[in-house]
């Protein structure tokens, strides 16, 4: 019976219905279109010529942004294009090569690495996370509306304190869309994303730095939008305690 179930011709017309038009793991993949970059740093030179990053106050910007808000914006108004914050905001342990590229990407349990035999799965995290040769890595990707809507812009950072932040904001986000619309969705709304100045406690180093954070904020007009006719939710408050971190984007 084996044999006769394997010589068993298909019909056409079966066959015609269920044309092949999608590759698994590849068609489902999806990368938003990239403009440009905003950084949170620039390199300067030690004695020597040694090159290495320094935090600034505010976004360091392509001429296109700086056009609409000015050489050194502290503010900008942020939209996200999805409602899938794996898509909008991926976050890895991620270690790259002098000249490779991304050798290995990790989610603190498991990490998928390139060798010379291709991807294998290996344990996450691991020593070069201790090394310093493997980083936290979150990639913000936003469309900036008020410059163009043709793709998103980028921000990375490797600070713990900004990447839950964002994640935070995220949230709440979502919850106030729920309550008030009752859509459980932050794609769309409108909001500002800006550099916020906070006073950090490093275990390392046992002191206090300043440093500038990400932060987001829903857009006051929008908002007044969608509490009119029920309770004002309270917003996240001004004044944060000292936040205590184990590293800071540079």
């Amino acid at each position: 019976r084996k044999g006769e179930m394997s010589k068993m011709r298909i019909p056409v017309w079966l066959t015609a219905m269920q044309p092949a038009r999608s590759v698994v793991g590849l068609s489902d993949s999806r990368r938003l279109p990239r403009l440009g970059k905003l950084r949170l740093g620039i390199k300067v030179k030690k004695e020597g010529g040694i090159e290495y990053p320094k935090e600034v106050p505010y976004f360091v910007c392509p001429p296109e942004v700086q056009a609409v808000y000015g050489e050194n914006p502290t503010r900008v108004k942020v939209q996200f294009p999805l409602d899938d914050r794996e898509i909008v905001f991926p976050q890895a342990l991620m270690r790259y090569g002098a000249s490779q590229g991304l050798l290995c990407r990790g989610d603190g349990r498991r990490a998928w690495e390139i060798t010379t035999d291709g991807m294998v799965q290996v344990p996450c995290p691991c020593p070069f996370l201790e090394a310093k040769d493997c980083r936290l890595t979150g990639s913000l990707m936003f469309l900036l509306p008020e410059v163009s809507m043709a793709g998103v812009y980028q921000i990375d950072t490797g600070s713990v304190a900004n990447i839950r932040r964002i994640n935070s904001y995220l949230a709440y986000t979502i919850g106030m869309m729920m309550a008030h619309t009752g859509r459980p969705t932050f794609a769309w709304v409108p909001l500002w994303l800006s550099r916020e100045t906070v006073v950090m406690q490093s275990f390392k180093i046992k002191a206090k730095t300043t440093h500038y954070l990400l932060k987001l904020e829903m857009d006051v007009e929008f908002l007044k939008e969608i509490t009119k006719g029920g309770p004002l939710l309270l917003a996240p408050p001004k004044d944060e305690p000292i936040e205590i971190v184990e590293g800071v984007e540079t």
